[in-house]
């Protein structure tokens, strides 16, 4: 392919579109449709009801679900965050488990508080989990617990908190933690909107470590703010049950008090909720599919505006090449047009040759009746005989002169009107008159005298001295062929000249213009893709 000054580099385009191929975006977004389109499915044990617990580093998380379940199961190390996601089940007895790269290996309880709290995150697309199994007699089993790593962490450059997100992608009830102390900063404000609308609102608000506060006025401060902040979100819980607000104030770390919501979430784990459940779920499973679709036509849009400038360069580039073979096609067609009309001359000369067209015609001025066809027949012959000089001509130029461009000669003989047979009269000479005079005299002499030479010298001259004639019907035709028909050949030749060399010139610029440059299969490559990505976007 070509380079063309002032445009983007072409191998940089071709490895742009290469890229946009290799995300193969089309099957990772119908893979992900089809996955969130999943999560509307009826709880079971192998579905179970997930409640996923998130929130800033420090605040509890971990400490909350250990007070609902009434146990120190999760690690709460002060100077160290949760690091994988843990999930927890119920089990005939105390199991533990970690999950690993598709692997799942069974170790000791301590072994899994210890990844918990030290695990270093490799890929947040596959990271580890840990797995418990507790002999809890009102957790169901079709419930699932999942406490999540600590959001705004820097400890390992961000990847917590991708962690701690994509663990919703399966919830069906989020519980947002907050830590009393310290509510609620901006960037916490627009992750709490952003999770509330990816849950479709089922989500409960935990303030916790309310025994932080240290007076009954910071209390109500932070119960106030609460109930302005969560109080503004609309929620399909309505509320939790006995608590008539959207959020609690709990003290998990020392154990206080739950605000009520163990009680709430047992009653939900139990086995007269479980169509309350599946409420949530199905709510849930809506406000996800719906927050995937918005996520995947952003993602589409943004990838069709890439896609969109790069068909831009690439057509831009593609026009110029086009541009660039048409000039040249131009130039190479104007040289072949002269070199046509340059042979004219030489190929007039081979046209217009009659230096054996006497031998053609004069067969036919000879036979019985011969003067009845001889019009008609040398009209075919000259014909013929000039077709045979147009055929020489076109071995010679093949290039130039195509079969049918003698129909020209044809034109021209059978538009003549051709002579027939033809004589000329041969008037007798002096020598000859006066020779029959003499003759005459002589006899005349001899018979009547003087008198009778005089009478036999008159009749002699008239008789030796009157003019003859002769056929010259060949003559007359080959002057027709000089005087008419050649002239007339010259001039449609001349035509013809002119035609062929606009005709290759036209063939070498359309043959250029419909010649690829290289970048219609890029383009169309492009093009199928936008058509593609089109699909995932929300009109």
């Amino acid at each position: 392919m070509e380079q063309f000054e002032g445009r983007e580099d072409v191998s940089k385009l071709l490895s742009m579109l290469a890229m946009v191929k290799e995300k193969n975006l089309i099957n990772l977004y119908e893979h992900e449709l089809d996955t969130v389109n999943c999560l509307k499915r009826p709880i079971s044990k192998n579905e179970p009801f997930v409640v996923s617990f998130v929130g800033k580093f420090k605040t509890g998380k971990s400490s909350l679900i250990n007070a609902i379940l009434g146990m120190d199961l999760l690690p709460t190390r002060a100077t160290t965050a949760t690091a994988v996601v843990t999930r927890i089940f119920k089990g005939k007895e105390f199991k533990a488990w970690v999950s690993e790269n598709g692997e799942r290996h069974s170790v000791t309880p301590e072994y899994a508080q210890n990844v918990i709290l030290n695990y270093q995150v490799k890929d947040i697309h596959h990271p580890a989990e840990v797995i418990f199994e507790i002999p809890i007699p009102w957790l169901g089993e079709d419930i699932e617990l999942r406490d999540t790593p600590g959001m705004d962490d820097s400890s390992q450059e961000g990847m917590l908190e991708a962690i701690a997100l994509n663990a919703l992608n399966d919830t069906d009830l989020c519980v947002c933690v907050y830590d009393a102390g310290a509510m609620i900063s901006g960037a916490e404000k627009e992750r709490t909107w952003k999770i509330h609308k990816r849950m479709g609102g089922d989500v409960v608000y935990a303030v916790n470590c309310t025994n932080r506060l240290n007076s009954i006025e910071r209390v109500n401060e932070v119960d106030k703010l609460c109930r302005s902040f969560f109080g503004s979100m609309d929620s399909p819980l309505v509320s939790v049950p006995g608590l008539g607000k959207y959020y609690m104030m709990c003290s998990a770390p020392k154990m206080i008090e739950l605000d009520g919501f163990d009680d709430w979430i047992k009653n939900l784990f139990s086995e007269k909720s479980i169509m309350d459940r599946q409420k949530i779920r199905d709510t849930t499973a809506s406000a996800q599919i719906i927050d995937k679709r918005i996520e995947i036509s952003e993602s589409a849009k943004s990838e069709i505006e890439s896609l969109q400038n790069l068909r831009r360069k690439l057509c831009d580039i593609q026009e110029d090449a086009k541009k660039a073979k048409i000039k040249k096609a131009k130039e190479k067609g104007e040289k072949r047009s002269a070199k046509i009309r340059g042979i004219a001359a030489e190929a007039e000369k081979i046209l217009i040759n009659i230096d054996n067209l006497r031998s053609k015609i004069a067969p036919f001025a000879s036979g019985e009746d011969w003067k009845d066809k001889y019009s008609s027949k040398t009209k075919t012959a000259v014909r013929q005989y000039f077709e045979k000089n147009f055929a020489d001509i076109r071995k010679r130029w093949n290039l130039y002169f195509m079969a049918g461009d003698e129909s020209f000669v044809c034109n021209v003989t059978e538009a003549a009107n051709f002579p027939g047979s033809h004589v000329t009269s041969v008037p007798a000479t002096s020598g000859e008159k006066w020779g029959w005079a003499g003759a005459g005299a002589g006899i005349g002499m001899l018979f009547g005298g003087p008198f009778g030479a005089a009478i036999g010298g008159a009749i002699g001259r008239a008789i030796g001295g009157s003019d003859t004639t002769t056929d010259d019907s060949v003559d007359n035709t080959m002057s027709f062929v000089r005087t008419n028909i050649i002239p007339q050949l010259k001039v449609a030749f001349e035509s013809l000249v002119n035609k062929a060399a606009e005709r290759a010139r036209k063939q070498i610029v359309s043959d250029a213009e419909n010649e690829t440059t290289g970048y219609e299969g890029c383009i169309t490559e492009t093009d199928d893709l936008l058509t593609a990505l089109k699909k995932f976007v929300i009109r």
